[in-house]
């Protein structure tokens, strides 16, 4: 006798033999694992992680530390690197930043120290004459001129009065004789004529009295006092000076008088001819044989005569 079919129960034999072919799946791939493990086909651990002898899993590597694919331990991470959980490789430090080994993270350049590269261990120093901005301190820079720095500095000091500097220059150098400077100065001007200063002076001083100081002389001097020959030259100037006044004066007179005796008409009949008494013999003759009629100088002209020729005597020593 034949048996009626009933669907569920065909489905219930049909679900049982899926579950019976997982669970041998399962049993297949535990067992080839195992095999795996038991003929050197052991697993390789990612980058990250590591593993020592006879591990049946990977461990993670902590922060600092990395590990290539494959590595049995976690390496710390070298001084210029730094690294976080679970890496394959260690990061450099930016310029301006530095780390030690086994770093989790960089640290800045303290004040005057910089970093002009990448991946360094350690900060170096400001040269003296340059700075680090603590804003900036991947790069040391040169002091502008005029100002001076040590090292590790973070600014520059501006030169003291008596002293100078160039750009980058480590220290302040100070003028030389007959050369000043302001304070911040870039080089040192000198001193004018008749003036000196002391080496690192400011102020240029006057040369004590009766000295001076030409400009190729680096001390004042006394000046030049007049010798025997020098007072002789200036009396015998002083004569011949006074010799052609004197002339000049006797021509002038001359024809002060030759014009008073020859234009001048006489005003009064006391007068008489006083103009003959202020000339020569030759010239009275002249006047005597002169045909045209002259009247005697009056007293005024000669008045004015002797107060011109008692000026110019008395201007000129005569």
């Amino acid at each position: 006798m034949r048996h009626a079919h009933h669907p569920g129960q065909g489905t219930q034999r049909g679900g049982g033999a899926r579950a019976g072919g997982n669970y041998f799946r399962w049993t297949v791939g535990l067992l080839a694992v195992a095999a795996a493990y038991t003929f050197g086909g052991q697993a390789r651990c990612p980058g990250g992680r590591a593993s020592g002898s006879g591990a049946t899993a990977c461990d993670v590597c902590a922060a600092g530390t990395f590990a290539e694919p494959g590595s049995s331990s976690c390496a710390p991470c070298a001084p210029g690197k730094y690294s976080y959980n679970e890496s394959a490789s260690c990061a450099d430090c930016a310029a301006g930043g530095f780390s030690g080994s086994g770093a989790t993270q960089c640290e800045v350049c303290g004040p005057g120290r910089y970093t002009d590269e990448s991946g360094l261990p350690s900060c170096g120093l400001a040269d003296a004459g340059y700075f680090v901005d603590p804003d900036d301190p991947s790069v040391e820079k040169p002091c502008p001129a005029g100002t001076s720095s040590g090292s590790g500095s973070t600014g520059c000091t501006p030169c003291a009065p008596g002293t100078f500097s160039g750009e980058g220059d480590p220290t302040c150098t100070s003028c030389g004789q007959n050369e000043v400077s302001a304070g911040g100065s870039t080089e040192c001007d000198p001193c004018p004529e008749d003036y000196f200063s002391e080496p690192g002076a400011s102020v240029c001083e006057q040369c004590p009295s009766r000295t001076s100081r030409p400009q190729n002389e680096t001390a004042c001097i006394a000046k030049p006092r007049d010798n025997k020959n020098t007072r002789r030259q200036r009396r015998r100037n002083r004569t011949t000076l006074i010799l052609v006044l004197s002339i000049i004066g006797g021509v002038l007179a001359t024809i002060f008088l030759l014009w008073a005796c020859y234009l001048l008409p006489c005003r009064g009949p006391s007068a008489g001819n006083l103009c003959v008494h202020y000339i020569s013999d030759v010239q009275l003759h002249s006047v005597r044989t002169n045909p045209l009629p002259r009247e005697p100088l009056s007293a005024s002209a000669i008045l004015g005569h002797n107060i011109l020729v008692l000026t110019i005597s008395g201007q000129f020593g005569l």
